[in-house]
């Protein structure tokens, strides 16, 4: 699908739902969301935000998508799908990667410290899926939002590792993918659901989000503009 369009799929524990939008640029470059179609349909086969049923769920995610093409006007070919349920569990880690210091922090710096902090001990049944930079750490400053260009030898990222069920995320990825609906991303829903209503403000000054589903409470807590603790009741 084109990078231009944008397709989203939300599967509850009471509602599924698929919303589609086109990406607008504003008079002064800004970027903005305008929504072609949505859809929602009741949930079935899901308890607890964990796909409990393949067939019931991907029959049911197949009538929201169909709402939402009949929308939009359009074929929706990959989407962003939102995971969240009791199978979601996180943790903090520290990542370290060595600074050129004639060109200071650069974007691989930082991938690699993320990628070292997310060398956790995981169990085989569970995988990673996001590695959130809470804060960075160069040379001996610390509580950096953005390091990147900063000179130094050494950063440092405390970073939020969120991870669930292999079978839970195969099992949801399956129903979508029966469709012939590529997986843009898994997103985190209490992640989403910051982005969605919450400022920068808001998360800057440190701010506490609930998300009251069908099957489960989704807590996200911010601070410093960046996401401090997840959890799924």
């Amino acid at each position: 699908m084109s990078k231009e369009i944008l397709a989203a799929i939300d599967v509850g524990t009471t509602k599924i739902c698929c919303v589609v939008g086109a990406v607008v640029h504003d008079s002064l470059g800004q970027l903005g969301l305008r929504i072609l179609g949505s859809s929602v349909t009741p949930s079935r086969g899901i308890r607890r935000g964990v796909v409990m049923d393949v067939p019931e769920v991907t029959t049911a995610i197949g009538q929201v998508l169909e709402g939402a093409e009949k929308a939009a006007g359009l074929r929706i070919t990959s989407a962003y799908v939102g995971i969240a349920g009791s199978h979601i569990t996180t943790t903090n880690s520290a990542g370290i990667s060595p600074i050129d210091s004639r060109h200071g922090v650069t974007g691989a710096d930082m991938q690699r410290a993320l990628e070292a902090a997310q060398a956790v001990s995981l169990p085989a049944s569970r995988e990673v899926i996001h590695v959130i930079a809470r804060r960075w750490k160069v040379d001996e400053h610390t509580d950096i939002q953005q390091p990147l260009g900063m000179s130094g030898h050494r950063l440092e990222v405390d970073a939020h590792i969120v991870s669930g069920t292999t079978s839970a995320i195969n099992n949801l990825a399956q129903c979508v993918l029966e469709h012939g609906i590529d997986i843009d991303e898994l997103v985190l829903e209490p992640l989403a659901s910051g982005e969605a209503v919450l400022t920068p403000e808001e998360r800057y000054m440190g701010v506490a989000m609930a998300d009251w589903g069908g099957g489960t409470t989704d807590l996200a807590f911010f601070r410093g503009n960046g996401l401090w603790h997840t959890e799924v009741l």
